[in-house]
């Protein structure tokens, strides 16, 4: 059986009652991780759990303390797959809303699972896609693809190796749970469809670490990403034939 892991801040309760609720509905079973509240860490915490330099180096600025949370709490369920022996999880966030054939999905990847490359993991969020490099259909119109770039850790199945690969290279924090120079260390897929929304009637608390962490980085950010989505994105998407990347938003 597919094991699902959910990330839930504990005194989050109103998340934790939406997504839990969410979850049954969808009749998928699931198990509830605590995750670590960075806000909550005291400086020699922070400097025994974090690499500061190296975490400032990797990520182009110092990490806000809701990213090195969702870093370790991430590491935590990598250790519990690896501890457990299992093959791998399914892991969520709290504010995602899931579509309704979500349990049909999770089955179908499970299943599959040993044609899947090891030390992988499959991302249902965002990405760019290779188009014609399919690793196995999960529906008639879903399949999982090599991927060129994927964003977020919202929802993502990863397997054992995956897991141990991260752990290893992240025991002292030093990326952001997506940092790209991170997942770079195993098989990158994505399925051809985003899967997961984000339910935009809860505030984010990594976001709310950045905008305090760092308050003119955010309005750059802001600006960067209008242009990004009007120009850069657009012609990429119109390139992107010639090298076989498909993005899929």
């Amino acid at each position: 059986m597919a094991k699902v892991f959910i990330i839930n801040l504990e005194l989050d309760s109103k998340k934790r009652e939406y997504i839990t609720g969410h979850f049954k509905e969808r009749g998928i079973s699931f198990e509830l991780i605590n995750a670590i509240d960075g806000r909550e860490l005291s400086s020699d915490e922070l400097n025994k759990l974090v690499d500061l330099k190296k975490a400032k180096e990797y990520n182009k600025n110092s990490m806000a303390l809701g990213e090195i949370g969702c870093a370790l709490s991430h590491c935590l369920i990598y250790k519990k797959i690896i501890d457990d022996n299992l093959d791998g999880a399914f892991i969520f966030e709290d504010d995602i809303i899931l579509p309704k054939n979500m349990k049909e999905i999770i089955n179908s990847i499970y299943k599959q699972r040993d044609k899947i490359p090891k030390n992988s993991y499959i991302s249902f969020n965002r990405s760019y896609i290779y188009f014609l490099r399919k690793v196995i259909n999960i529906t008639n119109d879903i399949g999982v693809y090599r991927t060129h770039l994927s964003h977020g850790t919202i929802g993502y199945y990863i397997d054992k190796q995956a897991a141990q690969t991260l752990l290893i290279a992240n025991t002292k924090i030093k990326y952001t749970a997506d940092n790209q120079q991170l997942v770079k260390k195993i098989n990158r897929l994505s399925t051809n469809k985003v899967l997961l929304e984000l339910n935009n009637s809860f505030d984010s608390t990594i976001n709310q670490t950045r905008v305090i962490a760092h308050p003119k980085k955010n309005i750059i950010k802001r600006c960067f990403r209008a242009f990004r989505d009007k120009f850069i994105r657009k012609k990429l998407s119109s390139l992107s034939i010639f090298v076989g990347i498909k993005r899929i938003t």
